[in-house]
């Protein structure tokens, strides 16, 4: 059985809000083993990762919770209604109407 972990480094946040891709930067990761001593060992040349917090886990491999996590983002709440502006793209509303008619 192994764990999955979510960690944080308050040097890493700061670094991500400066340069403009968020202060909500997370390591994700799983282990056989203690989570602390993993952690400990820091990522991205920082050394003060903390856990946020840490699961126990049985029955999935390490590729999967890896798909878990990537697909685990929360998805936008509107659906955009147009293309990008240089693809000339039909508007999304009457669009099942006219596949169906």
């Amino acid at each position: 059985m192994g764990v999955i972990y979510a960690a944080r480094s308050v040097k890493l946040s700061k670094w991500g809000n400066d340069v403009g891709i968020s202060k909500h930067l997370y390591k994700i990761g799983y282990t056989e083993g203690p989570v602390k001593p993993v952690v400990e060992e820091g990522w991205a040349g920082e050394q003060d990762w903390q856990i946020v917090a840490q699961q126990e886990i049985e029955g999935l491999s390490e590729d999967e919770i890896i798909t878990v996590a990537a697909c685990w983002i929360t998805p936008s709440k509107t659906a955009p209604i147009t293309g990008p502006s240089h693809i000339v793209v039909p508007p999304i509303n009457g669009m099942a109407i006219a596949l169906t008619a």
